[in-house]
């Protein structure tokens, strides 16, 4: 709605809203003149004159309840006006008519109760009707100026000052009203324009929103698909790795693993931003015990500490708690591999320390600092300390980021502590699980020891071409039977044939908990199982015991190392 006519509409509602105050105005008045002049004037004048005034205000309130749900589009608001300043009119005709009637007879104080009555109705109409409309007291007091300068002419020296005194109000009034209806105009204009203004960032933000989810979308389809062909190549790589190789080719082999986890690395960051912008992610927890976690983080990068002569060690810590274990894993995983990229040499602890009913998990490094107005830039997307560096070309400077809003979906928040030259801490609370979700998680606690599985069966169960690498991978590093399915029906029909029981199942489907339970069912054993890619199957099955739910981008050393480390603890249960 244009302005003008949005500040019309509001006027016709502010006019229709003070209606029933104007008319009680004059009816007041009316019956206060009445009262004065009752034994002055002959009851055949003063009647004809009330009943005229009840007449118009019968007018008036019908108008006021005919209007009373109207929306007051600027049509109606134009027609309400009109019809407004009839009853107006009305009204000052009556008035005007009552000063010839009123100021021809009576005495002085009787004239002058009249003054103050017809003021009382001018000051109650400036406040009421004149800042909406103003021109009605163009028409109004025109018309009521006509037989005051009537009585001047004819009247003596004191009625002539009063009727004077009128006239001077009336006019002082159409000067405030004006005024009054200027500044209730503009502040109505200022008002709609803010709303415009409103409406219009409201508009722009949902632009940029779209926008950003749109991004959030290309970034999580092009990474998703760019991964697959990348996932490939690792499974490939490591099955090279595993084969008797010269030196100068499993240099080469090793560079190019290298290269595609750091491209993978890449693509992951990229997919967890997109999954959290589009709030895809979203915590469920469990109780666990942060020692396994932290001993399987600490082994898988220990290597590329020990390659740069950095010590990375852990504190052990048996301390159980209620929290997402995936995405305490994430958060972790990034925080240890920055320490490891930015710390040339020294040392890096990984460990937990009790504050009250909660847990501080913390990762600390003796690497290059991080100065105190940077601090808190680091946790923004896509920024980097010394970007162009050797560092920064291995990331996206995503890493603290993802982080910092992963901890808050946890209900915590990271902090950073860091001297330039000498080190940083980052860390997060976690609540410590009750001694009852203690009771329900907890595994048993043999310690975990390798069985030897050549000639075992394992079952993948999934669909396209990733099974039939990770069938491959399997038999190439571990020297074991494979069994790959599209269906668990298959996956029974197959084992039918076959004297082995399976010792593990890898689920690619995304009915795996059904297909994990009915194989269980069918050899009545607890066959450990791996799911992936995780967050498709992964309410169903989290709940499910002796299964790991891990995330699409696992690459096979880690699957294999799960593989092992859930059969082991499956064993030891049953001893």
């Amino acid at each position: 709605m244009h302005i003008e006519n949005a500040i019309t509409t509001e006027q016709a509602r502010h006019l229709h809203r003070n209606t029933p105050i104007v008319v009680l105005t004059n009816v007041v008045g009316a019956a206060v003149v009445s009262a004065v002049y009752l034994d002055t004037i002959e009851p055949s004048a003063l009647l004809p004159w009330l009943l005229a005034f009840l007449l118009q205000t019968c007018y008036r309130l019908g108008l006021w309840h005919r209007f009373r749900h109207s929306d007051f589009r600027p049509s109606v608001a134009h027609y309400w006006f009109r019809l407004s300043l009839i009853g107006s009119l009305f009204a000052v005709a009556l008035w005007s008519l009552g000063m010839l009637l009123f100021f021809t007879i009576g005495s002085f104080m009787q004239h002058f109760a009249f003054w103050c009555v017809t003021m009382l109705v001018g000051v109650s109409s400036t406040f009421t009707q004149g800042p909406h409309y103003p021109r009605r007291f163009l028409l109004g007091y025109f018309p009521l100026l006509i037989p005051l300068i009537c009585l001047m002419v004819h009247a003596e020296v004191i009625c002539c000052g009063v009727l004077s005194a009128i006239a001077g109000f009336a006019l002082l009034l159409l000067f405030y009203a004006q005024r009054f209806n200027k500044l209730l105009t503009d502040s109505l204009q200022l008002r709609f324009e803010n709303l415009d203004l409103v409406n219009q960032l409201r508009a722009q933000k949902k632009i940029a929103e779209t926008a950003n989810m749109a991004k959030s979308r290309f970034l999580a389809a092009a990474s998703h698909d760019l991964r697959q062909p990348i996932h490939a190549l690792s499974i490939h790589l490591q099955s090279l790795a595993a084969c008797t190789l010269p030196a100068k080719a499993e240099a080469l082999v090793n560079d190019a693993s290298e290269c595609c986890d750091s491209m993978n690395d890449l693509f992951r960051s990229l997919l967890d931003v997109s999954r959290l912008d589009s709030q895809a992610v979203q915590p469920l927890y469990s109780s666990f015990a942060l020692q396994p976690l932290l001993e399987r983080l600490v082994s898988e990068y220990r290597p590329q500490a020990q390659a740069k002569s950095v010590a990375l060690s852990l504190r052990p810590c048996r301390a159980w708690v209620h929290s997402d274990p995936t995405l305490v894993e994430r958060v972790l995983r990034n925080l240890i591999s920055n320490a490891v990229r930015y710390t040339q040499a020294g040392r890096i602890i990984v460990g937990c320390r009790r504050q009250g009913n909660a847990v501080r998990l913390g990762v600390y490094d003796s690497g290059q600092g991080i100065a105190a107005d940077q601090q808190a830039l680091i946790f923004e997307e896509f920024y980097q300390i010394n970007k162009g560096s050797s560092h920064s070309a291995h990331g996206l400077g995503l890493g603290l980021n993802i982080v910092q809003r992963m901890t808050q979906l946890l209900g915590s928040q990271v902090t950073v502590r860091s001297i330039p030259e000498r080190g940083s801490a980052f860390s997060f609370v976690l609540p410590l699980a009750s001694t009852e979700q203690t009771r329900t998680s907890a595994l048993p606690a043999t310690a975990v020891r390798f069985r030897p599985l050549e000639d075992a069966l394992i079952v993948v169960i999934g669909r396209g071409g990733r099974v039939a690498e990770i069938a491959a991978a399997l038999k190439a590093a571990r020297r074991c039977h494979v069994i790959a399915t599209e269906t668990s029906q298959q996956a029974l029909e197959c084992l039918s044939n076959c004297t082995l029981v399976p010792c593990a199942l890898i689920c690619c489907a995304a009915d795996s908990d059904q297909a994990i339970r009915r194989l269980r069912d069918e050899f009545n054993q607890a066959i450990p199982a791996l799911i992936l890619p995780g967050e498709e199957s992964r309410t169903g099955c989290e709940a499910m015991d002796d299964t790991v739910v891990l995330p699409e981008s696992t690459s096979i050393s880690t699957l294999l190392q799960t593989l092992r480390r859930l059969e082991d603890q499956v064993a030891c249960s049953m001893v």
